[in-house]
């Protein structure tokens, strides 16, 4: 050969404690993320200090893949439960939760190509960061028991917010169990989902691979089915011209979801906020109330209104009051109580005048840019933005936004009450302890107690006299609610049934609030850009509504740019037996795609692995009906002898035990020579040395799984140079990438990992060692993230690394 070959040089072994199922490399840094059999996801360096960990979402769930966003600052996590989390490479923090219908058996992120991104903005850029209020949440968005890790920082909305800071358009794509492929732009919004189970087909069927070329003109699937013991794959390819025609229109409605999307789960945390803020001690007041009626009701002496007006008008008490204020109040008691109502009150009051209105204010604005895109059907409109569903969700966030305003009247309202309702009990209290007032209490005004008497009449006259025929039905309603005193008796605290998932218990007077009068006087109560406004329902209740509204907004695009996804072509792949030995692995499809030469390439193994032979198919991006597929089937035999160092007893027959794709013009692969099983094998296989001749060419409705194809053998084509060979290793599969081309290589016990660097072959082991640890320490990780979670790395002892040497 004219230059000296790249080769893997052995860098290091590694050990782990859980057996690993999957690994990936980022695409841009020397950061290897595993998955666990535990559904741990863990990101080493290549010196193998712990980045960061992610435990699963909730026990026994595990890891169905992961992908790296193009630019490696994020990664995208699927799990078999069908739950989707991106991460933030610096902290492992959580960017976005989302799911899919069915669990993850496929993840990969990619992005249009940059020739696609190198014309002129046709649209002006979106300015509303620029007028829209903005503030910064100390909480993280995601609160999960099951994570410990440090949530400050950037706030979380605004790293979600960042995921639409590409100028191109990147596509997460994620196959399900339920042979589903479900697209996200920037790995957040739901552009797409389709259907790609195959017909007449019985059995259970995945998604096994799939991926979108980078003009974004075709999405290409592999599915895979299992019944009555065979294993079938099928490869179908589907034009995605609507994705090709409108991705700048896809990529504005993208970002547009995302701010969205965020405010929405800003909003989720301001209401847990306030939830929090509220207290149980609210409503120890009405507590003590419903008891003190109830002993009056059993001894048949009065109603509790008539006492206190007694008390409010003459300052005469009845012997029940008198000891119900002194003994069960107190006056130390009425002082913490009134505190602790002031004090809730005074902190969920600022969550809704500093958070809640202006949220609710940014996402309207927002709905309200999405309805006037919506109306320009030529480039938006034929995405499926409905005019009228997004008009219907820009009225249900103007009416949460009324409500936000509602609940300061009530938080206003109960304040004064309970403000004056205790500072008259206080009087009342020292008064019949016979203690000197204080000389800013002393008075009360006339209007002191024509405010007082009102809000007896409006909370205590419902527990006025009853008829006898009465008495035993409401006492034992009285006995429920000394259990349940929010459902009925005393209600003197109104705001907490505002943070309940359930109609309010009391309702504000609706008729008084000029907003209602106003809709109610006009012929405007029907318009469709007047704000409704939600009698009777809580804060909770107006946010799911806003939620069900914003998701049937946007989940029609999803609809319509799913459906336009047409079938170019289907055909069967490989049909073989299940695994009957517990060494053999099932067969693999690896696809990835060539741009400079518009090329889609399949890889797949047809046997059980390890076998002795791999088959590669490659077409046109731009595929019709009737264009051709062109498939050759490899083997390995002997390589090509170096004259300096001849192999002794060359081996002239290798089985394939995995395949990674290194870039799209090499393959790297993963052997074992025929009869040395302990011995593993590391190349690299140039594409570009395949005779294009040999390939076998045919339509793919005349192929088929059995059909002759010509076989290469490329083992004289590759240099012994170029091989790496590891001993006493069994390999199971194997990772490549990172910024300084790296691998991984993990052993059949799938606990024992060795790493590689690709080097040109010059054996100056001292200058790659020097320039490793430059490259590590210019890395962009924060260390700080990692030196915190430094005491997580996976190392065993002794006795471990002995098991691990026997079990491979």
């Amino acid at each position: 050969m004219s230059e000296e070959p790249k080769r893997f040089k052995l860098r290091e072994e590694k050990h782990v404690v859980a057996e690993i199922e999957i690994m990936a490399w980022s695409p841009t840094m020397d950061l290897l993320a595993l998955a666990n059999v535990n559904g741990d996801v863990l990101v080493n360096r290549l010196s193998w200090q712990r980045v960061w960990s992610l435990p699963p979402p909730t026990e026994g769930d595990k890891v169905g893949g992961f992908a790296w966003r193009p630019d490696g600052k994020v990664i995208a996590v699927g799990y078999k439960s069908g739950v989707l989390r991106i991460c933030d490479v610096e902290k492992g923090d959580l960017v976005y939760v989302g799911s899919v219908k069915g669990g993850v058996t496929c993840i990969e992120w990619q992005e249009q190509s940059r020739h696609m991104c190198e014309k002129p903005e046709r649209y002006a850029e979106d300015n509303s960061a620029s007028y829209l209020p903005t503030a910064h949440q100390l909480n993280s968005l995601y609160s999960d028991n099951n994570l410990s890790k440090d949530q400050s920082g950037l706030e979380a909305y605004e790293r979600f917010r960042s995921l639409t800071a590409q100028r191109e358009l990147n596509m997460l794509m994620v196959g399900t169990s339920l042979s589903e492929v479900n697209l996200f732009s920037y790995g957040a919004f739901p552009t797409g989902v389709i259907d790609v189970s195959v017909d007449d087909v019985s059995g259970c069927q995945h998604v096994d691979s799939a991926i979108i070329s980078p003009d974004l003109s075709c999405l290409s699937v592999v599915v895979k089915s299992i019944s009555d013991g065979q294993v079938s794959f099928w490869n179908k390819t589907y034009s995605t011209s609507l994705l090709l025609a409108r991705h700048e229109e896809i990529r504005i409605l993208s970002s547009k979801y995302v701010m969205i999307a965020s405010a929405q789960m800003e909003l989720h945390v301001i209401i847990q906020q306030m939830c929090e803020a509220w207290e149980e001690i609210l409503r120890e007041m009405d507590s003590k109330l419903l008891k003190f009626a109830e002993t009056k009701r059993q001894g048949n002496q009065g109603s509790i209104s008539n006492d206190f007006l007694e008390l409010l008008l003459f300052g005469t008490t009845s012997l029940e009051l008198q000891s119900f204020l002194l003994q069960d109040l107190t006056d130390k008691g009425l002082k913490k109580l009134g505190f602790s109502i002031e004090n809730s009150y005074s902190n969920i009051q600022k969550l809704v005048v500093r958070q809640l209105q202006r949220v609710s204010q940014n996402i309207t604005s927002h709905l309200s840019d999405l309805h006037g895109m919506s109306q320009w059907y030529d480039k938006f409109g034929v995405l499926g933005l409905g005019t009228a569903t997004v008009q219907k969700a820009v009225k249900m966030a103007g009416a949460f936004a009324i409500s936000a305003s509602e609940l300061q009247q009530v938080i206003d309202t109960s304040i004064k009450n309970f403000k004056a309702f205790f500072r008259w009990l206080y009087i009342a209290i020292l008064r019949l302890s016979n203690e000197n007032l204080p000389p800013d209490i002393n008075k009360m005004t006339q209007h002191d107690i024509k405010f007082v008497a009102d809000f007896l009449r409006d909370n205590f006259s419902h527990l006025g006299e009853v008829s006898d025929s009465e008495e035993d039905s409401e006492l034992d309603t009285s006995l429920a609610s000394v259990e349940k005193p929010s459902r009925q008796g005393f209600k003197l605290e109104k705001v907490g049934q505002y943070l309940k998932k359930e109609d309010l218990a009391q309702p504000p007077n609706y008729n008084e609030n000029p907003w209602v009068q106003f809709l109610n006087t006009t012929n405007y109560k029907d318009s469709q850009i007047l704000y409704p406004c939600l009698h009777g329902k809580s804060i909770v209740q107006r946010k799911d509504l806003l939620d069900e509204a914003i998701a049937k907004a946007v989940m029609e695009p999803t609809t319509v740019i799913g459906n336009s996804m047409r079938e170019v072509m289907s055909f069967p792949l490989i049909s073989a037996s299940e695994i009957s030995q517990p060494d053999l692995r099932p067969p693999k499809v690896c696809q990835f795609t060539d741009e400079e030469k518009g090329v889609l390439w399949t890889v797949y193994v047809k046997h059980q692995l390890p076998c002795e032979w791999m088959y590669l198919m490659k077409h046109t991006i731009d595929m019709t009906e009737n264009s051709e597929i062109e498939v050759l089937r490899i083997s390995v035999g002997k390589f090509m002898e170096s004259l300096e160092e001849p192999l002794e007893k060359p081996c002239e027959r290798h089985m394939f035990v995995d395949v990674a794709v290194f870039n799209s013009q090499t393959l790297t692969l993963l052997l074992q020579e025929e009869h040395e099983e302990d011995t593993a094998l590391l190349l690299q296989l140039p594409l570009a040395l395949l005779p294009a001749a040999q390939f076998t060419r045919a339509q793919h409705i005349h192929f088929n799984p059995d059909m002759h194809v010509e076989t290469v053998d490329v083992g004289p084509l590759l240099s012994k140079a170029g091989v790496n060979y590891q001993s006493n290793a069994v390999g199971h599969s194997i990772a490549v990438g990172g910024l300084r081309t790296t691998a991984s290589m993990l052993l059949r016990s799938q606990r024992r990992i060795r790493l590689f660097l690709l080097d040109d072959g010059d054996g100056n082991d001292d200058e790659d060692e020097e320039e490793e640890e430059t490259k590590d320490e210019s890395t962009q990780l924060d260390d700080s993230a990692a030196d915190s979670t430094k005491e997580d790395v996976d190392v065993t002892g002794e006795d471990d690394n002995k098991e691990n040497d026997m079990a491979d």
